[in-house]
C-alpha cells in the first residue's frame, strides 16, 4: 500500500506542476501528453495583501537568526514585489558583498537591477548566478539573460524586438539534450516569471510568446500554439504589429479548421476558442480568461488530490515507523526471552553433571 501511494504522489508530482494537463494535438494529429499553457490571475499579479503580511513577519524577525542574510533578502523580493525598487537594491547590494557565492542574493539584486533600468549590471549578475546555479527556474535562467541581452541591444535599436526574437526556436531545441526535455516549459516558466512585474502590454513578453507559439505549432500542441497566439494580442502594443499578429492567429485557427481529424479530438472549451475566433480574434483576449480561470481551477483539484495522497502517506509512514518499532521491540523481548531459556537449560545440566560427578567422586572415596 504504501508503494502503491508513493508511485501516485510521483505521478502526480509530475503531471501537477502548475499549469493544466490534457491530451493536446500535435501537426502530425499525434496526441499528446502536455501542460496547457495559460496565464490566469494567479499568474498575472502578486498577491499584495500576502506579501505584505510577509514582509512585516520578515521585518520583526531581522537580528534574530544566524542566518540573518536570507531573511534580509526576502524582505528585499517582497519590497520589489510591492514596486519599491530601490529599497530591495539598498538591503541587496551591502549583501552580495558579504556573501558573493550566494545565489539568491545574486539573483535577486540582478533581476532589481533590471526592473530599476540598470540593465547591464543586471546582465553581469545573472550571468554569474546562472554560472553558479543553472539549474534555478527549472534551468530557464538561460532565458533570462537572453532577454537582458536584448533589452540593451533594443536601447540601441527601438525596432529590435519586432525584427529579432530574443529566443530562437531552434535554441529552445537544442536545450532539449541538456534539460531532459524540460526545453518547452522554460519560456513558459519565464514567460510566468515575469508577467507579475510587467503586466501587459510589454514588447518582451510579447517577443517570447510569438516564439513559444511557434515552438508549440512545430513541436508541441496546437492548443498550446493557440493559447501563446492569443496572448501575443494582449500584450502587443504596436497597431501594425497587433494586425500582423492577428493575422497568425486567424492562419492557425484556419490551419487547425481545414485538418478535420485534429478540429474533432480538440476539447468542448478549445472549440469555442476556435469559433470565437472565427468571429473576430481579438474576442479571444477576453475569452482565454476564463479558460484560464477552468485550467487553473483544474489544477486547484489536481493540487487538492496531491495534498491528500501527500497526508495519506505520511500517515502510512508513521504507521510504518510505529511497526518497525514494535517488530524491533519484539525481537528484542525474543531474544531474551530465547536466552533465559538456554541459560536454563544449560544451567540445568551443569547442575545435573554436578551432581553426578559429586556422586561418583564421593562412592570411589568410600
Amino acid at each position: 500500500m504504501k508503494h502503491l501511494l508513493s508511485l501516485l504522489i510521483l505521478c502526480f508530482a509530475f503531471s501537477a506542476n502548475a499549469c493544466g494537463n490534457e491530451y493536446g494535438i500535435a501537426l502530425n494529429g499525434d496526441r499528446l501528453h502536455t501542460p496547457i499553457f495559460y496565464l490566469s490571475d494567479n499568474y498575472r499579479e502578486f498577491d499584495e495583501p500576502e506579501i505584505r503580511r510577509r514582509l512585516g513577519e520578515a521585518i520583526a524577525k531581522r537580528g534574530q537568526q544566524e542566518d540573518d542574510f536570507k531573511n534580509e533578502s526576502n524582505i528585499a523580493l517582497y519590497y520589489m514585489k510591492l514596486g519599491e525598487v530601490k529599497k530591495a537594491i539598498r538591503i541587496l547590494e551591502p549583501l552580495v558583498n558579504e556573501y558573493p557565492d550566494e545565489y539568491i542574493i545574486i539573483a535577486n539584486l540582478g533581476t532589481a537591477y533590471e526592473l530599476d533600468g540598470q540593465l547591464r549590471r543586471a546582465l553581469d549578475l545573472i550571468r554569474r548566478g546562472y554560472a553558479i546555479n543553472p539549474d534555478s527556474h527549472y534551468g530557464s535562467e538561460w532565458i533570462h539573460i537572453k532577454i537582458l541581452e536584448a533589452k540593451i541591444a533594443h536601447g540601441s535599436n527601438s525596432s529590435w524586438y519586432i525584427s529579432h526574437p530574443i529566443v530562437t526556436v531552434e535554441e529552445l531545441l537544442e536545450k532539449q539534450n541538456d534539460y531532459r526535455g524540460r526545453y518547452n516549459n522554460h519560456l513558459a516558466t519565464q514567460i510566468r516569471t515575469r508577467v507579475p512585474f510587467t503586466p501587459a502590454p510589454n514588447k518582451v513578453i510579447a517577443n517570447l510568446l510569438r516564439t513559444y507559439a511557434k515552438y508549440c505549432e512545430e513541436h508541441d500542441t496546437y492548443e498550446n500554439a493557440l493559447m501563446a497566439r492569443i496572448y501575443v494580442l494582449e500584450f502587443e502594443d504596436l497597431s501594425y504589429q497587433r494586425l500582423r499578429d492577428r493575422e497568425a492567429l486567424a492562419d492557425l485557427i484556419n490551419k487547425i479548421k481545414e485538418r478535420e481529424d485534429i478540429f474533432v479530438g480538440f476539447s468542448p472549451m478549445f472549440k469555442n476558442l476556435i469559433s470565437t475566433g472565427e468571429i473576430d480574434p481579438y474576442l479571444l483576449i477576453y475569452a482565454a480568461d476564463t479558460a484560464a480561470y477552468q485550467f487553473q481551477q483544474a489544477d486547484a483539484v489536481q493540487f487538492e488530490q496531491l495534498d491528500s495522497l501527500d497526508l495519506y502517506k505520511s500517515q502510512i509512514d508513521s504507521l510504518q515507523k510505529v511497526a518497525n518499532a514494535k517488530k524491533k521491540r519484539y525481537k528484542i523481548q525474543a531474544a531474551g526471552q530465547n536466552g533465559f531459556f538456554w541459560g536454563l537449560l544449560f544451567g540445568t545440566i551443569g547442575l545435573m553433571l554436578g551432581i553426578i560427578i559429586s556422586t561418583i567422586s564421593y562412592r570411589r572415596k568410600k
